[in-house]
Parts: C-alpha cells; sequence; structure tokens
C-alpha cells in the first residue's frame, strides 16, 4: 500500500467517527503526516533539476560552505549530500 491508498482509506474511515473523537484527531494527524511525506517524496525541483549536480564548496570566514552556484572547489562524489538541501528528499 503506497501513501495515497493510505490516505484515502484514512479519510473515508474519518467520515464515521465523530468530529470530536479522540481517534478522528488521530486519523487527522496521520494523513497530515502522510501528505506530507508524499510532497517530501515527490521531491522538488532541486532534486530533479541539475542544480544538486552542480555543488560547490568555498569558505567564508574560515568555515566550510555548500553553494549550489558559484564557488571555487567542486565536491567529491561521495561527499555530496544524502539528502536534498531544500526539500529533505533522500537523493
Amino acid at each position: 500500500m503506497d501513501n495515497q491508498e493510505a490516505i484515502k482509506m484514512l479519510t473515508a474511515r474519518m467520515n464515521r467517527y465523530h468530529p470530536s473523537d479522540k481517534i478522528a484527531e488521530a486519523t487527522k494527524v496521520a494523513i497530515a503526516a502522510l501528505q506530507e511525506q508524499a510532497e517530501r517524496e515527490s521531491g522538488c525541483e532541486y532534486c530533479h533539476g541539475d542544480a544538486l549536480k552542480n555543488l560547490v564548496l568555498f569558505h567564508q570566514f574560515e568555515e566550510p560552505k555548500v553553494a549550489m552556484h558559484g564557488g571555487s572547489q567542486p565536491i567529491p562524489e561521495e561527499q555530496r549530500p544524502l539528502f536534498c538541501p531544500h526539500c529533505g528528499r533522500k537523493l
């Protein structure tokens, strides 16, 4: 079962409960969490574009920083981020 199927099933079941019922409240929280996870898994323009392929490293105040555009040193493949810095999706 994927997130969309679970959201549909929980939404259908939620209509059976009284709005003030604790189960209805917990179901709303579960639906919101599943929707957020589904949005994160779909990614963003950074995940699906070339922005993360061009990450570079630069130093600001003697601290290493990562830049999506500009900078001085390309980041080696093994040091690239595991998650999108914009939406949090696993890369």
